[in-house]
């Protein structure tokens, strides 16, 4: 039988505070994008530092004015292979 003294387990297990912080400043900087650094620690209750030391915060913060990744592309700056070839055959095989 269950003992009555013992507590109950918790119903849903709580993520780490590390990950709770992490998830949270995701979702205000998506939500936010045009408010500072120091905004998002003032609402997370953490120090400004704490966000730019995350590698995944950093990334969001430094991408949430847009997307400033290089663009993908050919040399010449076209999207797509050239009709009728594909990557490999325009790069020749490899051995």
């Amino acid at each position: 039988m269950l003992d009555e003294a013992s507590p109950a387990p918790p119903l849903e297990p709580s993520l780490p505070k590390d990950v709770e912080r992490r998830i949270k400043a995701l979702i205000l900087i998506q939500s936010y994008p045009e408010w500072t650094v120091e905004q998002y620690a003032e609402k997370l209750k953490c120090h400004y530092g704490t966000l730019y030391r995350d590698l995944l915060i950093k990334r969001a913060l430094d991408l949430r004015k847009g997307d400033k990744r290089r663009p993908h592309g050919n040399r010449d700056g076209s999207p797509e292979e050239p009709a009728g070839q594909s990557r490999w055959q325009s790069r020749g095989t490899r051995r």
